[in-house]
């Protein structure tokens, strides 16, 4: 895993509402496998101080090709799977 940038954050809004906002933003390259080239993943967490939101966001900017060593002989041609460009969000409000 090599770490290529990150970055911390903070955002006040007192323009309609009040808002605090704190964030970290990283990019990353990890290895899923041996097998596997480094893949370049994106990952940010940000908490709200006002209504404490926790929020976390991770994506792959770049293509995996045959995931997990999953391909497919078609006749005398491989056929090569590919992952690429995929997101996940999760949020979470504390009442």
């Amino acid at each position: 895993m090599t770490l290529e940038k990150f970055a911390l954050g903070a955002e006040i809004d007192a323009g309609g509402g009040v808002d605090a906002v704190l964030s970290i933003k990283n990019e990353i390259r990890l290895r899923p496998s041996v097998f596997d080239p480094d893949l370049k993943t994106v990952l940010e967490l940000s908490f709200n101080l006002v209504n404490f939101k926790l929020t976390g966001a991770c994506s792959m900017t770049d293509e995996r090709h045959n995931p997990l060593g999953i391909y497919h002989d078609v006749g005398t041609k491989k056929m090569d799977i590919l992952v690429g460009n995929t997101a996940v969000a999760l949020g979470w409000i504390e009442v």
